[in-house]
């Protein structure tokens, strides 16, 4: 997914309209409107207050990374005490024939959260 695409999804998922978001950034709605059709490009500053507005890394707002983890989350607890920062840089330090164990690992949990999730609806 592109910058501008990615923008206008995130604008549109946070409930803004072009105009607001430009009132927030402190750009014109038509400079916002140019970002969202990648006829031009904001400036390094606009772009690290779009990812603190729509709270998403400035990698996740380029396309570097599809990684959708708010930057306030990286540090919080979610198990005895272990964030999802450490987390990733514990997987990080593993061997890629590791990594992939862990990723098919993820897999399967996922798996069994969605179909835990579809017997919970019916």
């Amino acid at each position: 997914m592109t910058f501008n695409e990615r923008l206008k999804m995130l604008r549109e998922d946070k409930g803004f309209t072009q105009q607001h978001l430009s009132e927030v950034l402190n750009v014109s709605s038509s400079a916002v409107s140019h970002y969202e059709n990648g006829t031009r490009e904001p400036t390094i500053e606009t772009l690290i207050r779009m990812a603190d507005v729509l709270n998403v890394s400035v990698d996740y707002l380029v396309g570097n990374t599809d990684a959708n983890i708010f930057p306030n989350e990286m540090k919080k607890p979610y198990c005895k005490g272990v964030s999802t920062d450490s987390l990733i840089q514990r997987a990080i330090q593993l061997d890629p024939s590791h990594r992939q164990e862990l990723n098919y690992i993820l897999k399967c949990i996922e798996l069994e959260q969605f179909i835990s999730s579809k017997g919970k609806r019916s």
